[in-house]
């Protein structure tokens, strides 16, 4: 498992328990990571980094074109995923 801060690994610990209910709800994957996407746009554009790895993404998403955020939107879901271990990617 990989070395996270705390403050990230409760950020996937959210990502994760948010992604389990989305798709309680029905939402697809298409649908999850543009809602995830959203998000991180918001998070760019609006909240101040708390750690490191917050502090790259951010970086990270305000250089990447739409296409390169949705990709990072999935790949953040996935790894919440596989970190806190919820099984939410099917």
């Amino acid at each position: 498992m990989p070395e996270f801060s705390e403050v990230f690994r409760q950020q996937l610990t959210v990502l994760a328990d948010k992604v389990r209910t989305m798709e309680n709800l029905g939402m697809s994957n298409e649908g999850i990571t543009g809602v995830v996407t959203e998000v991180g746009d918001w998070l760019a554009k609006e909240a101040e980094p708390r750690s490191a790895e917050q502090r790259l993404l951010k970086e990270m998403w305000k250089h990447a074109s739409n296409q390169e955020q949705a990709q990072i939107a999935s790949a953040l879901i996935k790894l919440a995923d596989r970190t806190v271990g919820r099984g939410v990617v099917k």
